[in-house]
């Protein structure tokens, strides 16, 4: 189409659609279920090319690809698989039967908000079925080597025993005493690296139900209900003339405690559901007033809008320090930083996004510090500490090449290693009956050493190995001998063999879809959808 896209097009064919799918994919009742059907189309058609959340742009250029894709290969799936879709994965309860409750509140109250029409919805789905078949056809024929796979599998089912002997940097950093001019020429060589932190300051809502209030409301009518079953009889009735005298044979038995009044699941979800629709309202009226009266349209809402000063990643509030829920492995403030203001005050305005099951956060940044290259002595101590460090970590490969190489000098001359490691100083470290899946205690990269002593001959040293993982603070050079390894045969690493083969096919025909769809967004030409 070379007549570009409307601000109203791009919004019901992907901005719209897009916030869908984001919210059927956090629907919490569902646990994981949305979310893994969802996201393999969301993230292969709406993630931004840098790889920075996801583009409303990408996903409008890529959804009208997927769109021609199925009509080229005859690709529609029908209403039945539709609904089948919606009633067993994306509105199932959790024993599989469908939750007509929550899909006919959805439609009636979630979709308007969205400006979805139920017709788009389904349309919506039906491309999500779609993307598999698709998938499966660009792929077809894709499959890895068996001869291949298996010999990966034979390599992770060996049981060995081995010597280990390593060499961390830390023992030979004391050596290191760069000189000033040294410290300066790293520092010139690497001066990206030394920069001040980015700084965010955002408005904000943080907020999760009101359970407390709910529960006093619910206690108060149960209370109301049991004075109505208790009230007095008519004063206007005969008393019992037998009831005036005592009865010996009384029953004596206490009344069953009543039971405690708490919330339901069904009430909390319902109550973290009323919330996302009013923070959806409040985003769509952030989006009306193009990102202006923040504060304004949150006390509308019922809402307290929270402010913060200019913060760095390590010194955000505490609040922002808790993983987020709708984005598996990260931080809120990670979310915060990643938030791009773009160039409009609505630019600036979030998702609205689940911290917990329970708690949702919407905020709009309201300036942003970019990181600037330090000054010499500004980054002076911290280019000494990595020059340092880099120093040590080239003396410690040195010094486990050296020991490498003459202990297969011994080795070849026909000595013992221990006897070899003990003449060079050396305290390997002895294992016997490592298998893949083997717990070692204060080791770290216990699968990697396991992989590398896989590969090594008995009776044979191994090449030096080099480990520098900040994230598990290891920095080392190590070497392994192997007294012995063999193949563990079972029937569970045979069918490991078969269930290798399958998910690597996947993986194959995922790789197939992403390359599809850049060749045909190559050959369309597409250029940015200009907004009119």
């Amino acid at each position: 189409r070379d007549s570009g896209y409307t601000e109203q097009e791009q919004q019901r064919l992907a901005t719209s659609p897009l916030r869908l799918l984001q919210d059927l994919s956090n629907m919490q009742s569902r646990g994981y279920r949305a979310y893994l059907a969802i996201m393999p189309y969301m993230s292969e058609l709406a993630a931004a090319p840098d790889g920075n959340g996801m583009s409303p742009k990408q996903f409008l250029v890529n959804r009208l690809l997927l769109q021609k894709g199925m009509k080229e290969f005859g690709v529609y799936p029908s209403d039945a698989d539709v609904e089948e879709f919606q009633s067993k994965t994306l509105f199932a309860n959790p024993d599989g039967s469908f939750d007509k409750t929550s899909y006919d509140k959805y439609v009636e109250r979630s979709l308007p908000r969205l400006g979805m029409s139920l017709k788009d919805m389904n349309q919506l789905l039906r491309e999500v079925l779609a993307y598999r078949a698709v998938q499966d056809i660009v792929g077809a024929g894709l499959n890895a080597s068996i001869e291949t796979v298996r010999e990966g599998v034979e390599d992770r089912q060996q049981q060995i025993d081995y010597q280990l002997v390593t060499f961390p940097a830390s023992n030979y950093e004391a050596d290191q005493e760069p000189s000033e001019e040294k410290i300066k020429e790293y520092w010139e060589e690497n001066k990206g690296v030394y920069q001040s932190d980015a700084q965010r300051r955002i408005s904000y809502v943080l907020i999760s139900p009101d359970f407390d209030t709910l529960l006093e409301a619910k206690k108060k009518a149960a209370e109301s209900a049991a004075a109505e079953d208790e009230a007095p009889a008519d004063p206007d009735t005969p008393a019992d003339d037998e009831g005036s005298e005592a009865d010996d044979g009384a029953d004596t038995t206490e009344e069953p405690a009543e039971p405690e009044v708490t919330l339901t699941a069904e009430e909390r979800k319902d109550a973290v559901n009323e919330l996302v629709e009013r923070l959806n309202t409040l985003w769509n009226n952030l989006q009306t007033s193009e990102g202006e009266n923040f504060a304004k349209l949150a006390e509308d809402e019922g809402f307290e809008l929270k402010s913060t000063e200019l913060f760095t990643a390590d010194d955000a509030p505490a609040e922002f320090k808790r993983s987020m829920f709708d984005e598996p492995g990260k931080q809120v403030v990670d979310v915060i930083f990643a938030h791009d203001p773009g160039l409009t005050k609505f630019d600036a305005v979030s998702y609205v996004h689940f911290v917990t099951k329970e708690e949702l956060i919407l905020f709009q940044v309201e300036e942003t510090v970019e990181p600037r290259d330090l000054t010499f002595e500004e980054a002076r101590e911290d280019a000494k500490l990595d020059l340092v460090k880099k120093l040590a970590r080239e003396a410690m490969k040195q010094a486990a090449e050296d020991a490498r190489t003459k202990l297969a000098a011994g080795l070849e001359a026909g000595k013992a290693f221990k006897d070899v490691a003990t003449e060079l100083e050396l305290e390997p470290v002895e294992r016997k009956m490592v298998t893949s899946s083997t717990q070692l205690p204060g080791e770290p990269t216990a699968a990697e050493l396991f992989d590398h002593a896989s590969k090594v001959n008995p009776g044979k040293v191994s090449d030096v190995l080099t480990q520098n993982d900040p994230q598990r603070g290891v920095h080392r050079s190590l070497l392994v001998y192997v007294d012995k390894r063999e193949l563990v045969d079972s029937e569970a690493n045979r069918n490991m063999v078969d269930q290798r083969l399958n998910g690597t096919g996947a993986a194959f025909r995922r790789i197939a879809m992403t390359n599809w769809l850049n060749q045909q967004y190559a050959a369309a030409n597409v250029k940015e959808p200009a907004l009119k």
